[in-house]
Formats: C-alpha cells, structure tokens, sequence
C-alpha cells in the first residue's frame, strides 16, 4: 500500500539486471486508474526520465508520491442505515522501468502494482510506510457516540479471500447486520466503509463491529442532556474519513473582516459615507468540548489536528470545516484523571456568498 502524503521511494538500480549492462538512462513509467487491477491504462500518466552520463553504479531514488496525490480523491459518502460501503478513495498504481542501452529501450523491468491512498506516516517512522497488518483504517480501537451519531470505519477488504463484516449492538443486538464482501481488484471496492447509524440501538449500550470474528472498534454510546452532540467527520493518517463526537458546550461567535477607503462622493450631512467599507468577510467560528473521553484518544485529537479536511457532518451535508487551534497539551489519567479537549474551528466559507 502506497501512502501518498508521505514520501515513498522506488528504489531503482542503474545497472540492468537483465542484461548486466549499465545503462545511458532510464525512464520510469507510471500509470494510475480506477476500477479492475487489470485494466491497465494503454499509457503512462508519468514519465520520469533519469540519465546516466557518468556510467554511476549502485542505486537510485524516486519518490512518485506526489505524482499520485494529483489523481486522488476522497468521497464524501454515507448511507441512511447501518450498512459497508464502497470507499473509493484508492487508486491503482503500476510502475516499470525501461532502461536504453546505446539509445536503444530495453524490455520493461521492474514492474510492479499496488494499491494507493492519501495517507501519510509520522515523521519518526520513514519513508514507505504502510497500513496496519489488520488492515483497520484506523489508529483508535474504542470511541465515544450519541444516539443521534454517525460513524464511519474505513478498512481495506483482500483480493484473493472474502471478508466478513458483523455491526452488532449490545445487549439486545437492536443493530444486527453482517455482510460477507467476496474478494475484489476493483480500486473501488478494495477500500470499504463500516457505516453505522446510531440512531438505530434504541436502547443498547454500545456497539461493535467485527471482521473476520475479531473485534476491531467499540463505540459506547453515551447520553448527552444538555448539549447538542456534533460529529466531526476527518481524514485521519490513513486518508479515509473518520468520525468523532464532541458532546459538551459549543460557543459560536461570527469574526467580520473588510478594507475602507475615504469618500468624496459627498457630505455626510446628505447621507453620504465618507468612510466606504467594501471587501466585507464574514467567518463563523466556534469551539466544542469532547467530553470525556480514553486516553488512547489522543491519537485522534492528533490526527484531527493534522488534518487538512474536516467536515460537521448536519443530517445529510457534509458542512466544510476548518480546524484553528494550533495546539495542544495531550492529557493523561495519571496527570488529569478525567481528559477532555477543547478545540478550535472556523466554518471553512464566507457567511456572504461572493463565489
């Protein structure tokens, strides 16, 4: 798996390995598309020349990243009841090298697929990072819900086996849903979603979504009767979106911003504005409180802060938001006991319409 907001290296040697000759150049070919593994573009989105002048022995290195990122996307997609759906959010990704020899294009070597997404590796951990071995799209296991919250869980299904998919809640299994996904090469697919409407344990205390007969992610639903719960929608480290619930207050505050210049047009005696305010931008910002919540969280206040999309997910729209603080004390039980976070947004739009 290629994540594409980190660097990831092609490792490349210039010496030929099938004809053990050094070569003048060479040129790495890159093709990216959607849908079946199979269905190979007829040409490269990206040729990526390097020459060889000075006859140099052992290897090269080429970050293709972001040659990617320029073909990717993320859908904004749910369902209206707990359910797995398609991701779509990954790309196929071949590449091959063509080495010349006395001007001449070699057979291609080198060739190689694999599966890409829009997600990166943390700085400490280097270059060609990839996904966890259970491939969960996730980087928490336990989180906190509303009643009236939606979550989503990304995962990535196998190309030679099926996968089973069970979303129960407990006690009463008032959400009882299971799905078995068949194997699949389509970009498309290979990338899912666990969609889960919480709305639907009428009465049950939390709710656990398995695959393959293991547990993979809890989320306890908890009862909020004072404030309003909201749904933080984001793409994590793994560039799939992921959900979190704020639950205490939210302060919202408008921020107007404009330029003005001095009139001549008039006497303010007549009416006239001297001083003429025009370029007039409107910013809704607020905060929200998570709650309390585990400290294995802090990992998703991180991600949620690292993110360049973020989105408060009202009924059906996805309302585009931007998260503003621009730090953060992680908090422990040992220090605080009781953790909770307060964070910054901004509504990522002007309040007037001037697009």
């Amino acid at each position: 798996m290629i994540l594409t907001n980190s660097p990831y290296y092609l490792t490349i040697p210039w010496l030929s390995p099938s004809s053990g000759t050094t070569p003048d150049k060479y040129i790495l070919e890159l093709y990216s598309w959607t849908g079946l593994k199979a269905s190979v573009p007829s040409t490269p989105l990206y040729k990526i020349e390097n020459k060889n002048p000075l006859s140099r022995l052992g290897n090269s290195e080429v970050n293709i990243s972001n040659y990617i990122n320029d073909v990717l996307t993320i859908a904004l997609t749910k369902n209206t009841t707990t359910s797995v759906i398609d991701g779509s959010s990954s790309v196929w990704v071949k590449t091959q090298v063509i080495y010349y020899i006395g001007g001449v294009a070699q057979s291609p070597e080198f060739v190689s697929t694999d599966l890409a997404i829009r997600g990166y590796g943390y700085g400490i951990e280097g270059k060609n990072t990839g996904i966890p071995s259970n491939n969960v799209l996730s980087s928490s296991s336990i989180v906190n819900v509303s009643k009236t919250s939606q979550f989503n869980l990304a995962f990535k299904v196998s190309e030679s086996v099926a996968t089973n998919i069970t979303i129960f809640s407990w006690p009463d299994n008032e959400i009882d849903y299971a799905i078995t996904i068949p194997a699949t090469t389509n970009s498309n697919e290979l990338i899912k979603k666990a969609y889960v409407k919480c709305s639907e344990a009428l009465t049950d205390t939390y709710i656990e979504i398995k695959k393959d007969t293991v547990l993979v992610h809890t989320l306890n639903i908890k009862e909020e009767l004072r404030y309003d719960p909201i749904d933080v929608w984001f793409i994590n480290k793994f560039g799939q979106l992921y959900t979190m619930t704020f639950f205490k207050e939210l302060i919202t505050s408008l921020k107007v911003k404009s330029e003005n210049y001095e009139s001549s047009n008039g006497q303010p005696i007549d009416g006239v504005h001297q001083n003429v305010i025009y370029n007039k931008f409107g910013n809704t910002e607020f905060k929200a409180k998570t709650g309390f919540i585990s400290e294995e969280n802090n990992e998703l206040i991180k991600q949620l802060l690292l993110s360049d999309k973020v989105w408060i997910l009202q009924g059906d729209l996805f309302n585009p938001v931007n998260v503003t603080s621009s730090s953060v004390e992680y908090k422990s039980r040992q220090k605080d006991r009781l953790l909770d976070y307060e964070i910054n947004f901004d509504y990522a739009y002007s309040e007037i319409n001037d697009i």
